[in-house]
């Protein structure tokens, strides 16, 4: 399957420590447009500060998956209709999403400058693939599938390849 260009999220750590998600999507024409990722501290408040970090399972992380399953669920911000059925399935994954992604990516604050990025149908796969076998399979299944870029992730990363 090609990279899926029309919704992905792309993590980078800039040289200050700072961390950014963005949501890229299709603006036609070929062209993208990077729109910054709300924090969501309304569904899980867990960096006070809202900041999001990667590299280790700490807070930062934590609120990041928040941010880009909410996203990638298309869960409404505050205000608009929720879906209840979405927005469980976000706060069931997010400290799985967290451990086994998000915490094993680039070096957060102290791991200098990089560039990370996911697309959304690899991470509703994830999902749904550690809802049917847990998070732990999961993990362990996306440590030894390594044949993709550390920096780009799709779904091949998370399917079984025979030996």
């Amino acid at each position: 399957m090609p990279f899926d260009r029309t919704h992905s999220y792309v993590v980078e750590c800039h040289k200050n420590g700072t961390v950014t998600a963005l949501a890229m999507r299709d603006i036609g024409g070929g062209c993208f447009s990077g729109v910054s990722i709300d924090p969501r501290r309304d569904l899980a408040n867990e960096s006070d500060d809202g900041r999001f970090d990667v590299g280790y399972p700490g807070s930062g992380a934590a609120q990041l998956a928040v941010a880009i399953l909410a996203d990638a669920f298309e869960v409404p911000l505050d205000g608009e209709t929720l879906s209840p059925a979405d927005t469980a399935r976000v706060l069931a994954a997010y400290h799985g999403f967290s451990q086994a992604v998000l915490a094993k990516i680039g070096g957060g604050a102290t791991g200098g400058p990089f560039r990370w990025e996911m697309t959304r149908s690899a991470i509703i796969h994830l999902v749904e693939k550690a809802e049917r076998r847990g998070w732990l399979a999961v993990a362990e299944e996306y440590d030894r599938n390594r044949a993709y870029s550390p920096r780009h992730v799709g779904e091949q990363a998370f399917r079984r390849t025979k030996k």
